[in-house]
C-alpha cells in the first residue's frame, strides 16, 4: 500500500519487552502477557486452537487493521465497503444485514471477523458450517485501539506472534503521530491554528468527544469545535469558531462556497478547504496516518523539507560514495558492532543524529536515539519509516545528494 506524505513514512517498528505468562494460553482480553506458544489462544470468548487460515472480514476498518499488520493474505472475501485496493481482488459476500452463510462456505472461510454482533441465528449458522466468528467492537481511544491490534493480532498471529505484531503496530501509529504533532508545532510555533471535519452542512461533524478530534490535534490544529460532543454541532457554533481550515466531505466544499453565511468563513475566504474522505476518519488502521498526513500536508506544506536536489540548502555537500553495506544488510534496534559505528557516522554528517560519548565517538549500540534519526530521515525521505536501516534506506543515506537535517 502507498502512502502519500506521513503515513507514506511512517509506520515505525517497536521492539516491545515481553513478560513471559505461566498459562497454556492467552487470554489478551485481560491484558495478560503473551504466553511462550502461539496456540492455543483465546480472545474474548472465542478459543483459537490453531491460526485461522481463511478470513471473511465484514468490516472496512477491520480490514484496515488487517491490512496494517500485515495479515492480509489470511483474507478470502470482504464485503463491498471494504474498498482499500489492496482487497480489490478478494470476492465480496453480503454482510452482517443480510449474512448469507453459503458465500461464506464458498470462499471456504475459518474465521468470520465483524464490528457488530451476530444474531443468535447468525451465530449458529456459522458453527454449525465450522466458521468462528470474532466480534470486535469499533475502538475510539487510544487504548481501545491498542487493544483491537493486540486482540486481532492474537487471533490471526498467536498468542505471542499475532499479539507483538498488533501491539508493535499500534505503539508506532502512536509514536509517529507525536512526531508528526512535534514537527508541524515546530513550523507553527506560537500561532494558534483551529480546524475542523464537517461531514455535512446539517450538523454532522467531528466533536471533541471522538478519536478523529485527536488526529486534527495531532496534525498540529485545535479541533474548533471540540468543546461540543456527540457528532453534531450547530451551525452557529462553526460561525463563532470561524476555523482556519475546515476539512469536509466529498461536496461539502461546493455547498459552503453557496452557503450566504458559512461563505463569509475564514477558512472559504482564504481557500482553506479541503475535502477528505470520511473514512479516513473512522478507519482504524493505516486510515489513521492518512488523515494526520493528509491534513498537515494541507495546513503545513513544507513540513518536509529539502527532499529535492533543487533544494540546495537541505542537501548533503559532504562527500558519499556509493553504499558501503552488502546487500541484504538490515540494521535494527538492539543491534550492535562496527556496521551501526558506520550508520551512526553517516547520520551524525547528514544531522539526524547526535549520540555520541564524551570523545566523539558514536555508541556502537542501535539504540532508541539511532532508530529516531533512522525513522526522521526515512519520513523526510518519504519512505516507510519503520526505523529499520534496510537496503533501501542505507542505499538513500549514501547518495551524494542525501538530505542533510536543517531543524
Amino acid at each position: 500500500m502507498k502512502w502519500k506524505l506521513i503515513a507514506a513514512g511512517l509506520v515505525v517498528m517497536m521492539f516491545m519487552t515481553v513478560i513471559t505468562g505461566c498459562s497454556d494460553f492467552l487470554d489478551t482480553s485481560s491484558g495478560n502477557s503473551p504466553a511462550k506458544d502461539d496456540y492455543p489462544v483465546t480472545v474474548g470468548e472465542v478459543k483459537f486452537e490453531s491460526s485461522p487460515e481463511k478470513v471473511a472480514v465484514l468490516s472496512p476498518s477491520l480490514a484496515d487493521v488487517v491490512l496494517a499488520m500485515g495479515y492480509e493474505i489470511k483474507l478470502a472475501a470482504r464485503t463491498e465497503q471494504c474498498t482499500q485496493d489492496d482487497l480489490r481482488v478478494l470476492p465480496v459476500i453480503n454482510g452482517m444485514d443480510r449474512l448469507d452463510i453459503e458465500q461464506i462456505k464458498a470462499v471456504s472461510a475459518d474465521l468470520v471477523i465483524s464490528e457488530q454482533a451476530l444474531s443468535q441465528e447468525q451465530a449458529l449458522a456459522l458453527s454449525e458450517a465450522g466458521v468462528k466468528s470474532l466480534v470486535l467492537e469499533p475502538a475510539d481511544t487510544q487504548e481501545e485501539i491498542e487493544q483491537l491490534y493486540r486482540d486481532l493480532g492474537s487471533a490471526l498471529g498467536g498468542a505471542k506472534t499475532g499479539y507483538e505484531k498488533g501491539q508493535r503496530t499500534s505503539k508506532s501509529f502512536f509514536m509517529a503521530l507525536d512526531e508528526v504533532q512535534r514537527l508541524a508545532e515546530r513550523q507553527r510555533g506560537d500561532m494558534v491554528v483551529t480546524a475542523c471535519y464537517l461531514f455535512d452542512l446539517k450538523g454532522k461533524a467531528v466533536t471533541g468527544d471522538q478519536f478523529a478530534s485527536e488526529l486534527i490535534h495531532y496534525s498540529g490544529a485545535v479541533n474548533a469545535v471540540s468543546d461540543t460532543t456527540g457528532g453534531r454541532i450547530d451551525p452557529e457554533l462553526l460561525r463563532l469558531g470561524n476555523p482556519n481550515y475546515i476539512f469536509c466531505a466529498p461536496g461539502v466544499k461546493q455547498q459552503l462556497a453557496g452557503d450566504p453565511e458559512l461563505s463569509k468563513l475564514t477558512a472559504v475566504q482564504e481557500g482553506n478547504v479541503f475535502e477528505m474522505a470520511p473514512e479516513l476518519l473512522e478507519w482504524r488502521g493505516n486510515s489513521i496516518l492518512d488523515a494526520v498526513d493528509f491534513m498537515a500536508g494541507k495546513m503545513y506544506p513544507n513540513l518536509i523539507g529539502g527532499t529535492s536536489p533543487e533544494a540546495s540548502s537541505g542537501v548533503s555537500s559532504l562527500p558519499a560514495g556509493n553504499n558501503p553495506f552488502p546487500t541484504g544488510t538490515q540494521l535494527k534496534s538492539g543491534d550492535s558492532g562496527d556496521q551501526v559505528t558506520v550508520l551512526q557516522r553517516r547520520l551524525i554528517e547528514l544531522r539526524f543524529y547526535y549520540g555520541v560519548n564524551e570523545t566523539g565517538v558514536p555508541s556502537g549500540v542501535y539504540d532508541e536515539e539511532t532508530q529516531r534519526g533512522v525513522q526522521d530521515f526515512q519520513y523526510r525521505m518519504k519512505m516507510n519509516a519503520n526505523g529499520v536501516a534496510d537496503d533501501a534506506t542505507l542505499d538513500a543515506l549514501y547518495k551524494e545528494d542525501a538530505i542533510v537535517r536543517n531543524d
